[in-house]
């Protein structure tokens, strides 16, 4: 399961070189340059801890240093004018106003995030002797890293499950995967339980 943790501050960047043709959700292409886009990983830390926290700021830094801010705000000013357009229902609308720079950036996001996880996700299971995959979570909903994940758990001859797109919407289906065997166990915290962001799963 691909669980979402911190990398401590500090991380050094690795560079993640997207080769031309990525392509976003939703989208058949990308055409243009790749944009190379940098992962935080630190080597003194275990592969099973993930931030995009590094990412974001690169893609930050990207659109300030290639003078993308004119074609954002025009873009907003165009989204704020068709307020139920969602990308599953207006899509030609949406990539409309998206110029090639940005469709470049989106894609070049997408496989540098997917590369990532598919990584950290598969040399773990290697290393736990995991013979089993479950993804979950929003990110369990993307086209590209389904397709990605399924390969390589295909070559690695293990099995992998991915809740349906309805299920995919949020961390619900995953919660519910690591509380199933500690209800089947009658395992049942306090009621004096609080919310803990940091706890992690199976703790």
């Amino acid at each position: 399961m691909a669980n979402k943790a911190a990398v401590p501050t500090g991380s050094t960047a690795k560079q993640a070189v997207i080769p031309t043709g990525a392509e976003p959700e939703g989208r058949s292409e990308a055409e243009g340059p790749a944009v190379p886009l940098a992962v935080d990983h630190d080597p003194e830390f275990t592969e099973t801890l993930f931030s995009f926290s590094g990412i974001k700021t690169a893609v930050l830094r990207y659109t300030q240093v290639h003078e993308m801010q004119a074609s954002i705000e025009h873009r907003r000013a165009v989204l704020a004018t068709m307020p139920d357009a969602k990308p599953s229902t207006a899509l030609a609308e949406v990539l409309a106003v998206c110029d090639q720079p940005t469709l470049d950036l989106i894609a070049s996001f997408q496989r540098a995030v997917v590369d990532d996880l598919r990584r950290k996700t598969f040399r773990t299971a290697e290393a736990l002797g995991a013979t089993t995959l479950l993804v979950s979570g929003g990110v369990a909903a993307n086209r590209e890293l389904r397709v990605r994940f399924t390969a390589e758990a295909a070559d690695r001859d293990l099995f992998i499950a991915f809740p349906s797109l309805a299920l995919s919407t949020d961390n619900a289906a995953m919660i519910a995967a690591a509380a199933w065997p500690k209800f089947l166990a009658r395992d049942f915290a306090a009621e004096t339980l609080s919310a803990d962001p940091g706890l992690a799963l199976g703790r």
